[in-house]
């Protein structure tokens, strides 16, 4: 019988209340912890509770136009909230914009847009992590089919907004199309790779992709770790990846338009003596049903796996939040779905305590309850 966080979490703060002292004296018995998911359709960050699925507009300043990777970012004594601004169909490059972590404020563009090619900032921007000594690594698609515009991992600091360079890929056979990114439990760092736009890649670049890795400490680049090619699975455009609770690293993985029995899914990948293998899946949709996709996914409360989701304007499924328990990856179940008034088209998303680089969940003592 699967026993839902949301449960545990009622008992354990009944439990807190019938024991407590006064509530004069009483220290606080929970906490509270929100989702932040940001909206492809209407630019704007909502932020959602997790237990009701109640939302509201977190970030809705007009700046934000098309927000791709988010985090919280604690620095000493100052906390912020950094979004990537893809600035999608706009004729300046993407950017990394701070807001206040408590508001949602806007604070200032700690990577500012230009015009594409006057400086580093990155074209198409998409996943973003945090590393160590400050190295905020930002993903650039580029613009699939323009050499001029490659893709590429560049790196800023965190407190400044300088430039830092970019990581190298000298022994990378395919392009360079990276669009996740995710700091390993070996420090490493992780990138999702897409054939986009690769006319040499299998189905002109409509399917296949990889997964590469890197050494966090110096930047070499240490090899490919899946590829749609060799590893016996539909992988197809990855972008979001995350490792789980368990150890597990999970995919999104999109549809091949060329093939009919090709699904949009989660898939899951185990590390064997050095080999990564596909041990597991979550289909998104199944024929008949509409085509729905996720672009982003994490983990949060109870170790169950959060899934924004998108689909055709018409779906009644795009802008829910599919909610997984995956303790048993030959069986996946789903547990909840929150559906926020507010969100349209769900893609990247972040809890306040999701760690901004490996983007574990922190999970609390215990989980308030409304």
């Amino acid at each position: 019988m699967v026993v839902s966080w949301k449960i545990a979490a009622g008992l354990a703060c009944l439990a807190a209340w019938i024991v407590a002292p006064s509530p004069v004296h009483a220290a606080p018995m929970c906490e509270q912890d929100f989702l932040y998911v940001g909206d492809n359709a209407d630019g704007q960050v909502v932020r959602i509770d997790p237990v009701t699925g109640e939302s509201s507009l977190f970030v809705d300043d007009g700046e934000l136009d098309t927000p791709r990777g988010m985090i919280f970012v604690r620095e000493g004594a100052d906390e912020y909230f950094l979004v990537v601004d893809q600035n999608a169909g706009q004729p300046v490059t993407g950017e990394v914009l701070r807001y206040d972590a408590v508001t949602g404020e806007f604070i200032d563009a700690l990577v500012p847009a230009t015009a594409p090619g006057a400086s580093p900032a990155p074209f198409l921007p998409r996943g973003m992590v945090l590393g160590k000594h400050h190295i905020l690594y930002v993903v650039d698609l580029g613009q699939p089919g323009v050499d001029a515009l490659p893709g590429r991992v560049a790196m800023f600091d965190v407190r400044t907004g300088e430039y830092l360079g970019d990581l190298e890929t000298p022994d990378f056979d395919g392009v360079f199309r990276p669009r996740g990114i995710v700091i390993g439990p070996d420090k490493d760092l992780y990138v999702s790779v897409t054939n986009l736009g690769d006319p040499t890649a299998p189905a002109g670049g409509s399917g296949g992709g990889y997964v590469l890795r890197f050494e966090q400490k110096t930047g070499e680049f240490l090899g490919v770790v899946i590829d749609s090619e060799t590893c016996g699975c539909d992988l197809n455009r990855p972008e979001g990846l995350v490792f789980g609770p368990d150890g597990r690293l999970y995919v999104t993985s999109f549809q091949d338009a060329t093939d009919p029995t090709s699904v949009d899914q989660i898939l899951i990948f185990e590390e064997t003596d050095g080999q990564w293998e596909a041990v597991g899946a979550i289909p998104l949709w199944t024929a008949p049903e509409p085509r729905v996709f996720a672009q982003a996914l994490l983990f949060g409360p109870g170790g169950e796996l959060y899934v924004p989701i998108s689909g055709p304007a018409d779906s009644p499924e795009s802008g829910t939040v599919r909610v997984y328990d995956v303790s048993d990856i030959d069986d996946p179940v789903l547990v909840d779905t929150l559906s926020p008034e507010s969100l349209d088209q769900g893609w990247y998303l972040t809890f306040e305590r999701t760690d901004p680089g490996t983007l574990e969940y922190d999970e609390p003592n215990n989980i308030c309850l409304p």
